[in-house]
């Protein structure tokens, strides 16, 4: 998931999942260095943590017309319903899209996107702290979610708690060993602790050994900052 485009280093903007991220000023300055233009790439999405994983939002037409199904009985999972919470999000309209999120997860708990889209609304509202309970309700609803782990191991990241957030890779590589966003994040764990050598092998392991990993603008970026760093 998630898109590919050129990459600016410096800050974490609060923004809309599937945008452009990077390492930097979302709870304070980078943790590897100061230099703005010395900065790891943190991955797709120009948002702070919880969103991370989400990758691109699904596109929408009008979303002032309800989505079809939205409110329907057919919608067995709640996607549609995510959609028009996502809608909402997209315009700016946090207070809706919280609700659509919080009606999916009430009938549909298992429904992992609601949980990380509803803990991004609290952090575009201010409320870091706060947006990390949805993604650990999630999780243990949604054990399987690899986008609600990932998104715990960037709060943690964000919030300088780079032991627990390593913890937290591991686990999620358990779940899923080819998630190219897991080893990007477990990379910049080791990254942002200073010990380039591991950050490295961590890197070289997900190009080496998962598909797709050596088209990866975000892991050729983070190996390349192991080198330019040490």
């Amino acid at each position: 998931m998630g898109c590919l485009e050129t990459v600016h280093p410096g800050r974490i903007f609060l923004g809309f999942p599937g945008q452009l991220a990077v390492r930097g000023n979302c709870a304070g300055p980078g943790v590897v260095g100061h230099d703005p233009e010395k900065q790891p790439v943190i991955g797709p999405g120009r948002q702070c943590p919880a969103a991370l994983a989400l990758g691109p939002p699904r596109e929408k037409g009008d979303f002032r017309k309800p989505l079809p199904g939205a409110m329907s009985d057919q919608d067995h999972t709640g996607v549609a319903r995510v959609d028009l919470g996502i809608a909402y999000q997209k315009r700016g309209d946090l207070a809706r899209a919280s609700n659509q999120y919080q009606a999916v997860i009430a009938a549909h708990p298992d429904n992992g996107d609601a949980w990380a889209y509803l803990a991004s609304v609290q952090q575009l509202q201010g409320q870091d702290a706060a947006a990390q309970q949805p993604v650990r309700q999630g999780i243990q609803h949604a054990p399987d979610n690899v986008a609600l782990r990932l998104a715990l191991i960037n709060q943690l990241r964000a919030q300088v708690r780079v032991d627990e957030a390593i913890e937290e890779a591991k686990k999620a590589l358990q779940v899923n060993a080819k998630s190219l966003g897991v080893y990007n994040a477990f990379g910049l764990c080791y990254l942002e602790r200073k010990d380039y050598t591991l950050a490295r092998f961590i890197l070289q392991k997900a190009v080496q050994e998962i598909e797709g990993a050596e088209g990866n603008a975000f892991l050729q970026t983070n190996l390349g900052w192991t080198y330019f760093l040490q």
